[in-house]
């Protein structure tokens, strides 16, 4: 789907896909995700501006608000390349990596919205925090359960939590130890939304000598 020849690609270009929506979309979140398009990406659903992606080498998520029920709908993805050479070497343009729908809970945690941090390591304990979207009329409430091999040896709740780990395994080259993080957004017992993410602990220092791990 990307343009690879240099002396082709200056101009326009239009990508466009007609479907009708599903009878399990009705009532649910429905967003489209765009690993990779180059450069200055606008996304149209029946001809109305959804989002829009300036930047080419990273992906981005647009929202589909407002799709049609009862009839055909069309979604769009403009490129425009006609601004070049835009970098210092040939970049090509047009859709290069994977284009997703994603369907959930109206509420639910935002894609990428769960960050891992690492506070210390003598004792193990991370910072969790988890971005949701469209809560502001409920009340959800957030877990966050670490695993290590399927076994659950540390838990959290809250949107931002510190998680102590006992006996926590540092990540190494040579030892790459991992844990899971799974994220539970709930309310009144019914589970909205559920996400779980890999994560490693480990303890970077640097001086003079050199960049250390462990």
């Amino acid at each position: 789907m990307m343009c690879g020849n240099a002396s082709r690609c200056i101009g326009k270009y239009l990508y466009e896909k007609v479907f009708r929506m599903p009878q399990e979309w009705k009532d649910r979140e429905v967003i489209l995700e765009l690993e990779g398009v180059y450069p200055s990406a606008e996304v149209l659903l029946n001809g109305k501006k959804a989002g829009t992606c300036r930047y080419g080498y990273s992906g981005y998520y647009v929202p589909l608000c407002h799709i049609n029920a009862a009839e055909e709908n069309v979604l769009a993805v403009e490129v425009d390349a006609s601004r070049q050479p835009d970098s210092r070497w040939y970049s090509g343009s047009g859709i290069y990596r994977p284009v997703w729908i994603w369907t959930g809970n109206k509420t639910h945690i935002k894609p990428d919205g769960i960050r891992i941090t690492t506070l210390s390591t003598e004792p193990a304990v991370v910072s969790v925090e988890v971005s949701v979207e469209n809560a502001e009329n409920r009340n959800p409430g957030i877990r966050s359960i670490i695993l290590q091999n399927g076994r659950i040896v540390a838990e959290g709740k809250g949107n931002k939590t510190e998680i102590s780990i006992p006996d926590a395994k540092l990540w190494s080259a040579e030892h790459p130890d991992l844990y899971e993080c799974r994220i539970i957004l709930e309310e009144n017992n019914e589970v909205l939304d559920e996400q779980t993410v890999s994560f490693g602990i480990r303890r970077i220092s640097w001086s003079t000598k050199g960049l250390f791990i462990n």
